[in-house]
């Protein structure tokens, strides 16, 4: 459970009074855990390194929130808009960010492991090395997102938007990746085992050295997509992997 006196700062004083009051208690962890801040505006608040777990977020507003190191393991985040917002290192696990707006957050080492992120815009945003294996990211917008060197290890990616996006080095194994706008992506050296790539539109993108073994690319688009030295599903040539 939170603890009530914190609540009660954040709730009547506002983002403003609540970073004063951080400045003044700089060693003490937060405890919002549970707590309901559903359809607050928390615009610019230091929430970082603070206990979030199960807290309720939706509809708030957070836009260049600084929640570093926090722990929001099943937080409510549905709808949120967190423009700008500095999320590196936080632990989503579990939580719900669906309709969350991420537009050019930072969201480096984060873990958003079977987190729901469908239809989540993160357009912009730098997730470098974050972690969203088993995530929910159908229809979700990563356009011009750096995500080098991410983890979404069997993450469910149906008709989510990659174009523009930087994704060297990115671990897709076992991700679904059907009707997936890849246009123009950066996939160089990027793991995409076993995934499902039917009907994904990987026009012009860059997957050189990308490992496709066993990868599943019927209907895909792949005009003018750089393949050199990609490793391709066994017995397919190039000009063959889209039949």
């Amino acid at each position: 459970m939170a603890c009530a006196e914190h609540v009660r700062i954040l709730t009547e004083g506002g983002a403003a009074q609540w970073n004063v009051w951080r400045m003044d208690n700089i060693s003490l962890t937060p405890d919002l855990e549970d707590a309901d801040l559903s359809g607050g505006d928390w615009a610019g608040v230091d929430l970082r390194g603070a206990n979030l777990r199960g807290a309720n977020l939706s509809e708030s507003t957070l836009r260049n929130a600084i929640l570093a190191d926090a722990m929001l393991e099943n937080a409510d985040l549905s709808g949120t808009d967190a423009s700008g917002a500095a999320l590196y290192g936080a632990d989503f696990t579990q939580a719900d960010l669906s309709g969350a707006v991420l537009r050019s957050s930072d969201l480096c080492r984060a873990r958003l492991v079977r987190a729901n992120l469908k239809e989540a815009d993160c357009s912009q945003a730098a997730l470098l090395h974050a972690d969203l294996s088993e995530g929910r990211l159908e229809r979700s917008r990563f356009h011009r997102s750096n995500l080098t060197g991410a983890r979404m290890v069997n993450a469910t990616l149906n008709g989510a938007m990659f174009e523009d996006a930087q994704m060297m080095w990115v671990d897709l194994s076992g991700a679904n990746l059907q009707q997936t706008n890849l246009r123009r992506a950066g996939l160089e050296e990027s793991k995409l085992t076993g995934s499902c790539l039917r009907d994904a539109d990987l026009s012009e993108a860059v997957m050189r050295q990308a490992n496709l073994e066993a990868a599943e690319l019927k209907g895909a688009k792949l005009k003018a997509t750089q393949l050199d030295d990609a490793r391709l599903p066994d017995g397919k040539h190039p000009a063959n992997l889209a039949s």
